[in-house]
């Protein structure tokens, strides 16, 4: 309470010509000016709130383009995500569990905390994060066990995504909406299981459009029977004929240049609808095909 009194009295102080900000993060408090006049103002009421006897760190204080509060940001640059240093820690630990080949589920737990944080602003890459979560809860709280094959698979793609471009994301505006994409559908009776989809952007007609028709079985779809009767697991195959379409119609689709662009696609499962707005999930095998969803749409600029 008294944090939020004392980020407040600065707005009441300065004049909305300078368009200033004051965003308070826990114990840390963010200055944004738009203009030189703004930052000679921070100056100001910096020197105010010290004569009211609140404590600053100045070895912690920080000016410029880029800043760290709880996640890392560049608001040149318009990007977002994790910084530098959390990244590398995430990154040389999972790294380290995976060639030891086992992990203490103590530190493992811990770590999916942090990881959960790390991927608030990284939207793209939550679907990676949730069968951690799901293999943690079946192991349980013992102590050192072996990293089963997908643990490690998770855990070095996401060090590399770490190590590399993936700990920011850019902040994109909407340059564009193109509307209805695609509409997709699947089919599950019995041992008969397929999926389809047709291209409906800019109105096209069905008997013009580009079409597809797949059967799937269990020898090129083991993943649609996991679960016995493939009608137990009708959400991934219409989240598969979702996925089928952004793959296959995409490359034609248009791309944002300075922006993202939305598109619409349309199925019968509604469930999938929260899946995919939150980007997360943790029942197999729907989180597999929204992880790789998830990873083709972030290949373009397409929201």
């Amino acid at each position: 309470m008294a944090a939020a009194v004392i980020v407040r009295l600065p707005l009441y102080l300065s004049s909305p010509a300078f368009l200033m900000e004051v965003l308070l993060y826990v114990d840390d408090v963010l200055f944004l000016a738009a203009c030189k006049a703004g930052m000679v103002w921070i100056g100001s009421v910096l020197l105010f709130l010290v004569a009211l006897g609140v404590p600053f760190r100045w070895d912690r204080c920080r000016g410029g383009t880029q800043v760290g509060i709880g996640y890392w940001a560049d608001f040149w640059e318009y990007r977002t995500g994790i910084s530098e240093k959390r990244a590398a820690w995430l990154a040389d630990w999972m790294t380290e569990q995976v060639s030891g080949g086992a992990t203490d589920m103590r530190d493992f737990v811990a770590v999916l905390g942090r990881l959960c944080f790390s991927m608030g602003p990284l939207e793209y890459l939550r679907p990676f994060i949730a069968p951690l979560f799901a293999w943690a809860a079946a192991v349980g709280p013992r102590w050192r066990v072996q990293l089963p094959w997908p643990v490690a698979f998770l855990f070095e793609f996401l060090a590399a995504e770490f190590k590399g471009g993936g700990r920011v994301e850019v902040v994109q505006t909407k340059v564009a909406d193109i509307g209805l994409a695609f509409r997709a559908d699947a089919k599950a009776e019995g041992q008969v299981v397929r999926v389809g989809g047709w291209e409906c952007i800019g109105d096209t007609r069905p008997d013009s459009a580009r079409w597809f028709a797949v059967d799937l079985n269990k020898k090129n779809a083991p993943w649609a029977f996991a679960r016995g009767e493939p009608f137990r697991t009708i959400a991934s195959l219409e989240l598969f004929a979702t996925l089928l379409c952004v793959v296959l119609f995409g490359a034609s689709w248009p791309k944002g240049a300075r922006g993202a662009v939305r598109l619409q696609g349309i199925t019968h499962n509604l469930g999938n609808t929260f899946a995919l707005t939150k980007l997360m999930s943790s029942k197999f095998p729907l989180v597999v095909i929204l992880a790789e969803l998830a990873a083709q749409l972030r290949s373009q600029a397409w929201r």
